[in-house]
């Protein structure tokens, strides 16, 4: 609405955290028992997902090439088996260095 000071590409960016956000919170804390929290460190990973006592998995959400710097960074800040990115940037699931690589698209259905 109105004169919107971000470009295209971070909106999306925007509102595909937004998404993935609202699907964690719907699906995984009700279906499977799961917190969702929000890293608060500016220069690690968008959310946090944490069952019980369990070690928490750090999620990176966004468009484009992700760095999995960030994600390495969370997984020995919260002692992580193994940590999320999920983007456009793959086109099926894997997993490389104990990061599970989803596409969104994917992830939006699950």
């Amino acid at each position: 609405m109105g004169n919107n000071s971000i470009r295209k590409e971070e909106y999306n960016g925007i509102l595909l955290e937004n998404m993935i956000a609202s699907l964690l919170q719907e699906k995984f804390t009700k279906t499977y028992n799961t917190y969702l929290f929000y890293d608060s460190n500016k220069q690690n990973v968008d959310f946090i997902i944490q069952k019980g006592f369990q070690n928490p998995i750090p999620i990176e959400v966004g468009r484009g090439k992700k760095d999995k710097k960030q994600v390495k960074t969370a997984m020995k800040t919260y002692k992580s088996s193994h940590g999320i990115i999920i983007s456009n940037t793959t086109t099926k699931i894997s997993k490389e260095d104990n990061i599970i690589y989803i596409p969104y698209k994917t992830f939006s259905i699950l």
